[in-house]
This record gives C-alpha cells, structure tokens and sequence, in this order.
C-alpha cells in the first residue's frame, strides 16, 4: 500500500504510483487542447453522465471551446502531466452559487481527484464570495452523489436528477 500527500489533496491510498504529484491548474486558452483532448477520452458512460445523452467528440470539442471562454472557472487536475479531471464553474451576475459540473477519467476514479476538484473550486469560490457550489447529476450516479456527501453538500431531487449544494466554508 502507498500513501500520498501533496498539494493538500491529503493522503489517499492509490494504486497506480504516478511520477509526479497532482497538480491543479486553470484551464484557460492556453490550456484548451488539453481540455479537448481530455473530453473526447471519455467514455459513453461518462459523456452521458456529463451531458444527460452520449455526444459526439465535435460536440465534446465544441464544449471544450466554449466552456473556456465562457465559464467563470474551469479547474483541471493533472497526474503525469496528462489532465486526468476537470471540474467547469458558472456563474450569473449576483448569484451567490455557481452551477458545476465535474467529471473525472474513468481510470483515475476513487483516487480523490474529484474530491480535491471540489476543494479546488470552493476557494475560488471563497475568493468570489460565494456561499454554494451547486452539483447538479443523475440519481442513479452513486459515485457523484458518494463525492457529494463527503463534501457534507445538502442533497435535494429535483425532477429527475439530484442537486447538491455544497456549502463553501473559509477551511477549505
């Protein structure tokens, strides 16, 4: 078993033993190709996790572009320097949320890349005066809404998916 602790993402038993430590950065222009390749990776499970249907790697490309150009932050995680997760924040003038979106690499699951995203966004949120981070996924997601309880986020079904807010605090 190994352990791992770097860039406060805290220790976690992980299988795979990267040459380097995960490393959060913004996904701007400079970045997008990244971000282009990382969503056509995706799986058609991931994709309909993402999106509610599966869609085509244009589509995905198309996304990539505009979520950089129009999301108020786009945080990426890398292992090895490859993107291995990306989490996708919007918000509207004097909203005191920003609607998220997260997905993280069906090989890179379970190692808490999702949960460091999470801690991730709610500084910047912080720093954006924001109180809530609002997940919005399928109910029948079990590990977005396990990732979603250990961010202790308040789970309301709304429809057909499950909302979770979760609450930004100063000790993120």
């Amino acid at each position: 078993m190994l352990l791992q602790v770097q860039n406060n993402i805290g220790v976690r038993e992980i299988a795979h033993v990267p040459s380097s430590a995960p490393v959060m950065a913004d996904l701007d222009e400079e970045r997008a190709s990244d971000f282009s390749q990382f969503l056509i990776t995706l799986d058609d499970r991931s994709r309909c996790s993402l999106f509610g249907y599966v869609v085509s790697d244009a589509t995905l490309l198309k996304h990539a572009d505009a979520a950089t150009h129009d999301a108020s932050k786009v945080i990426g995680i890398f292992v090895d320097d490859e993107l291995r997760g990306v989490l996708e924040a919007y918000t509207r003038p004097n909203a005191r949320h920003a609607e998220v979106t997260l997905v993280v690499h069906q090989s890179w699951r379970r190692r808490g890349l999702g949960s460091a995203l999470v801690r991730s966004a709610q500084k910047w949120a912080l720093s954006q005066h924001l109180e809530t981070l609002r997940l919005r996924f399928s109910p029948k997601n079990w590990p977005m809404r396990h990732l979603a309880q250990k961010a202790d986020a308040r789970l309301d079904m709304i429809v057909d998916e499950m909302c979770a807010d979760i609450i930004v605090r100063r000790s993120c």
